[in-house]
């Protein structure tokens, strides 16, 4: 048996995820382990992308984001 640290989420990346859920049902019918597995690098390409804004509301950009991947 491994001792394994969990993988904790804050605010922004849990937001972004629901969103995910919400916009796009083949992310949203996968198990949450599959999921989980998911939000780290679509956040990560999120957060390198124009959307990612900071002078902008978070929501608002993460709603950009995906209209522009047409989730």
């Amino acid at each position: 048996m491994t001792n394994l640290e969990p993988m904790k989420i804050g605010y922004e990346e849990y937001l972004f995820a629901q969103l995910w859920a919400c916009r796009d049902d083949s992310f949203a019918e996968l198990p949450y382990d599959q999921q989980w597995d998911e939000i780290p690098s679509k956040w990560k390409d999120f957060e390198q992308s124009e959307f990612n804004n900071p002078e902008k509301n978070l929501y608002d950009c993460i709603l950009a984001y995906f209209d522009a991947e047409e989730l």
